[in-house]
């Protein structure tokens, strides 16, 4: 499965920056505008993988950039954050899915980052 969605991907790019030994920079004055499309942009309609994508890719800032003692209280949000969902969205399955995309994401984690040095292109 392709995990995506737009789901902390830019946390984890500014976290790998900083860990380079770089600095990210915030400039409040910037603005985005998003479209009231009917579809395009980020989003899935479809709710398991929405699910999926989120466990997946929070599972895998987790792993990678927190402390062994922030990692329960951070796994505990999730699991709440998915119990939400799942109530809402009378889907018990997303506690199956939460269980497999968290493992996979976990694991993930715990590889190195791959970088790509665009000085040497």
């Amino acid at each position: 499965m392709n995990y995506g969605a737009a789901l902390y991907e830019e946390t984890e790019i500014c976290l790998r920056v900083k860990e380079l030994g770089y600095k990210v920079f915030f400039n409040y004055d910037a603005h985005v505008w998003h479209l009231a499309a009917d579809t395009g942009g980020c989003r899935v309609l479809d709710i398991n993988r929405y699910i999926a994508s989120l466990v997946h890719n929070r599972a895998l800032l987790i792993s990678r950039h927190l402390k062994w003692y922030h990692r329960p209280t951070a796994y505990i949000y999730l699991l709440r954050l998915v119990a939400s969902y799942a109530f809402t969205y009378r889907n018990p399955g997303l506690f199956r899915l939460f269980a497999k995309t968290y493992k996979e994401g976990y694991k993930k984690g715990k590889l190195t980052p791959k970088y790509t040095h665009y000085a040497n292109i």
